[in-house]
């Protein structure tokens, strides 16, 4: 028997999307608030990606497939978007940044997925990661930082807490070193959302060049996480 599937797709901004008519009202005012064609082409894409998916995993047509947004901390509408109605267990992340829009889709897990363009990062790392870069050129610590950066941010997401929680707390590997939490200290209200039982997966994607990317699960078992690009490779787009 093998590996449970993390299925990992990716897509490019689409302007104007025509799956916008599948947005519901609280997604258009969303859409409309973003004042750049190129904000509302990522928000758009991705929220039209993770419909498409998981409508062939329904069995339904993507404008049937909702959302809930509500935050499990506080209660806010700005929470990860799960589904409203589907299967238990099926979980889904979604993140964009530049010409990269990418979709995790998993069962049996929860999970979280985030995608930087590796650009200067700065008040996300913790004493010890600060230290580890010492060593490091100026342009190899602009590598590490958004490498550390995307892992803590999936591992966030795959919690359902965002940027809730200060990354400083979270001490995570580097570039270069498979990916892993290290260590997750507690607020000092002593509120601490991991805990040591808690089975962490992480693994590196590969978004293509001057990317970083990362997918995190929770989850007992490992998994095998297929990456897919919906539409076209743009790889030699990107000089690969």
């Amino acid at each position: 028997m093998g590996l449970a599937e993390c299925a990992v797709w990716w897509a490019r901004p689409e302007p104007d999307a025509p799956a916008r008519a599948w947005l519901d009202a609280a997604e258009r005012a969303r859409y409309d608030r973003y004042r750049r064609p190129a904000d509302q082409a990522r928000f758009g894409t991705a929220r039209a990606l993770a419909r498409r998916v998981l409508a062939d995993r329904l069995g339904v047509r993507p404008a049937d497939v909702t959302f809930d947004t509500t935050c499990r901390l506080c209660g806010c509408s700005q929470g990860k978007p799960r589904l409203a109605a589907g299967p238990a267990g099926l979980d889904f992340s979604i993140s964009h940044a530049g010409e990269r829009v990418v979709l995790a889709v998993v069962e049996g897990a929860e999970v979280g997925v985030d995608v930087e363009r590796i650009v200067a990062v700065e008040g996300t790392m913790s004493a010890a990661e600060l230290a580890a870069q010492a060593r490091l050129s100026a342009a190899e610590r602009a590598v590490d930082a958004i490498t550390r950066w995307t892992r803590k941010e999936a591992l966030l997401k795959a919690y359902g807490l965002g940027l809730t929680v200060d990354p400083r707390r979270l001490t995570v590997t580097g570039a270069g070193e498979p990916p892993g939490l290290v260590a997750w200290s507690a607020a000092p209200d002593g509120e601490h959302p991991h805990r040591e039982q808690d089975a962490v997966r992480m693994y590196d994607l590969v978004p293509g060049a001057g990317y970083a990317a990362t997918v995190a699960l929770l989850a007992p078992g490992s998994y095998d996480v297929v990456e897919r690009w919906w539409g076209s490779d743009p790889g030699a787009a990107d000089g690969q």
